[in-house]
């Protein structure tokens, strides 16, 4: 078996440089997206609207939940 050396040193650079351009796409598309609220809090939104859906209250609370 031959081993190309210089593939040898180079691959862990372009590795590297690959894993850092995908780290940095996350990262702007992250600041894209802007401040969010938790998944949990947005979780409980829609609890709370399905079960005033179910009870027939207002819908008030169906429409906020919907707008997020």
């Amino acid at each position: 078996m031959i081993v190309n050396l210089g593939y040898l040193d180079e691959y862990p650079r372009l590795h590297h440089a690959e894993l850092m351009r995908e780290s940095e796409k996350v990262r702007l598309a992250d600041l894209a997206r802007g401040p969010r609220r938790p998944f949990r809090s947005s979780l409980a939104d829609w609890l709370v609207a399905a079960a005033d859906w179910i009870e027939g209250s207002s819908s008030r609370r169906i429409l906020h939940a919907l707008e997020q």
